[in-house]
């Protein structure tokens, strides 16, 4: 089998669930990590500090910048795991340096960009994978097996809600600047749910959103936002993400309503309520995820949740904006 050698830039709490993911894949390694520097002379330094020890502590290198990991020629891949408004810069260079990408979500937040990193990827003929990594979850899997035989028969209602308190790190952190994060805990951690749906139900016709910042005031963004999602069979479904509360498992997980039957993921997926698959643990989703990854590269398989769906995202979650800003139903 090849070699795989990956470098990834950003050392958040992303870099400690990849390279864990990575590590358990045979001839598959992320060997050196970097980051962006911001601030006075003091703050980069203790960021360039904060890098070194991060990459002692796992063991691998730590390069000066950016430019100087991708023009590495033992690396195969790039996973970027930066803040958001630099995810474009670094998928352009890693591109045209040779390198396929794992890009954490979201891939970016500008549909213009979004269109030159499809047109750059098609050129170079190389990998971009969006980190989708729930989708990759087996329970995930099961629930498509079922849906995909008919087995719940007409669907009629789904709910893709996910409830939990940011921590104060992320709560106080460039997520809550407008500017920074394009978007509340819609763009953010509710990007899971709104792939999520594409990926089982498809794309809604008809959106209406609701957007709300009640916990987390110091903010610029939404600490909750509610999508209501029409489709073209008329089925319906709840679309929520929530940053302001630790109390939300009573409405987090994934249901959907059929004429003959139901499906339930939680900490597993149930049918009917029969428990028909068990791992719907996130910090799996990155090992199921880094094996399509490392498949997609040496087999040329496509991602489950590609580029194409990267679009649809954020088609959805702007004009879930567009509605709780103008009160009106959106149109897709």
């Amino acid at each position: 089998m090849e070699k795989i050698n990956i470098g990834i830039v950003g050392i958040g709490m992303m870099l400690e669930y990849h390279f864990n993911a990575f590590s358990k894949i045979p001839n598959t390694f992320i060997t050196g990590c970097t980051r962006d520097y911001y601030g006075d002379s003091e703050q980069r330094k203790n960021q360039k500090l904060f890098l070194k020890n991060e990459a002692k502590k796992l063991g691998i290198k730590a390069y000066s910048n950016y430019d100087e990991m991708i023009n590495d020629s033992e690396l195969n891949a790039i996973i970027i795991a930066s803040i958001n408004p630099y995810h474009f810069d670094h998928i352009i260079k890693a591109l045209n340096s040779g390198k396929n990408v794992l890009v954490e979500k979201p891939v970016v937040t500008d549909f213009n960009h979004l269109e030159k990193i499809i047109e750059k990827s098609n050129e170079k003929n190389l990998l971009i994978f969006p980190s989708h990594n729930f989708v990759y979850r087996p329970v995930i899997s099961k629930a498509k097996e079922i849906m995909n035989s008919g087995a719940l028969g007409t669907i009629v209602y789904s709910q893709f809600i996910s409830c939990f308190r940011s921590n104060e790190v992320h709560a106080h952190g460039w997520r809550s600047s407008a500017k920074l994060s394009s978007g509340g805990a819609l763009m953010d951690s509710g990007h899971h749910q709104v792939y999520q749906s594409l990926y089982l139900l498809g794309m809604p016709e008809k959106i209406h959103g609701f957007k709300t910042k009640q916990v987390l005031t110091h903010g610029e963004v939404e600490d909750f936002a509610m999508i209501n999602a029409y489709y073209k069979n008329g089925s319906i479904a709840n679309i929520g993400q929530g940053h302001a509360s630790n109390f939300g498992d009573a409405v987090s997980g994934i249901k959907i309503v059929g004429e003959k039957g139901n499906l339930v993921i939680t900490d597993a997926c149930y049918f009917n309520g029969d428990k028909v698959a068990t791992d719907a643990d996130y910090a799996n989703s990155f090992y199921h995820q880094a094996n399509y990854f490392v498949d997609c590269i040496l087999e040329n398989k496509k991602p489950l949740s590609g580029l194409e769906e990267v679009r649809d995202t954020l088609a959805v979650i702007y004009a879930a904006y567009q509605s709780a800003e103008s009160d009106k139903v959106i149109h897709l």
